[in-house]
């Protein structure tokens, strides 16, 4: 039985920590009052939430006395989830990423965090690991779960803009629609000001650039092109301008290098700043 604390789920340690503790600890607790330490929730650090990239990360991890502990058939677990995800409990760590990276609610981000996951266990989108812990990816969001399946402890995503019920549900990116797809005809060079000021309003991408980029990082083209709008936008602010070695190109580099079209501000092409220009 759960017990709630403003909007922090408190659960029995067991359910937490693998011990054999029915002690009851909020989620969001580092260790029980006897000492039962709670395994940290971060996930891997290429699946940090943008907006909390630059903090301080640990790799989600298991407890050694997990296997002590009997808990419901895996089978059983998904079965529940998948027919009530309002019964999920969802810890502070789970949910204030969510709602700061969206820019929504905490009611809302518990709500879509509770459909990612009850989405994920449904198309089987999920690993555990030895101590049990559940490590959901799906479709470029990430998020687990404590090992009998009663708490969200953690959420990533590589989404720009788009919160998880608009990514499951197939809605464009709204960077989508700057995609370049005509084949390049070169034409007469344009001013480098005028180039910089069309890729300040919005950068367009070259489809094979899109296409390289969504297949070397497993996205779809939309998360491929907010990616890529993201990366070259940071350089864009403070990178260093010159002319590219190609005829009708300008180099610009930051922290990666992009070859930009001199005739129509299209980005052509992205290498780390360590190879030689193209």
């Amino acid at each position: 039985m759960e017990a709630f604390r403003g909007t922090v789920p408190l659960v029995p340690c067991r359910e937490l920590s693998g011990a054999d503790c029915d002690l009851v600890v909020s989620a969001d607790d580092a260790a029980c009052p006897a000492g039962h330490a709670v395994p940290t929730r971060d996930l891997p650090d290429d699946d940090l939430p943008v907006s909390g990239r630059y903090r301080p990360r640990a790799r989600l991890a298991g407890h050694e006395d997990f296997e002590e502990v009997s808990y419901e058939d895996e089978a059983a677990i998904v079965a529940r989830i998948v027919g009530d995800p309002s019964a999920l409990a969802v810890s502070r760590t789970a949910a204030e990423p969510c709602a700061q990276h969206h820019g929504v609610d905490a009611d809302r981000a518990r709500a879509e965090l509770r459909h990612l996951v009850s989405t994920a266990l449904g198309c089987s989108a999920y690993t555990r690991t030895a101590g049990g812990y559940w490590k959901i990816r799906f479709k470029g969001m990430t998020a687990s779960l404590s090992p009998p399946g009663t708490v969200i402890l953690s959420y990533t995503t590589r989404h720009y803009e788009r919160l998880p019920s608009e990514v499951i549900g197939g809605a464009p990116s709204r960077f989508g629609a700057q995609r370049s797809r005509a084949p390049r005809l070169a034409g007469p060079p344009l001013p480098l000001e005028e180039i910089q000021a069309k890729l300040a309003e919005q950068p367009r991408f070259a489809a094979r650039l899109i296409a390289s980029w969504a297949r070397r990082q497993e996205v779809d083209d939309d998360t491929a092109v907010e990616e890529l709008t993201h990366r070259f936008r940071e350089d864009l602010m403070a990178g260093r301008w010159q002319a590219g070695e190609r005829p009708g190109t300008w180099l610009l580099t930051g922290q990666s290098q992009w070859g930009v079209a001199a005739d129509t501000a299209e980005v052509l092409a992205t290498w780390p700043p360590t190879a030689p220009s193209q």
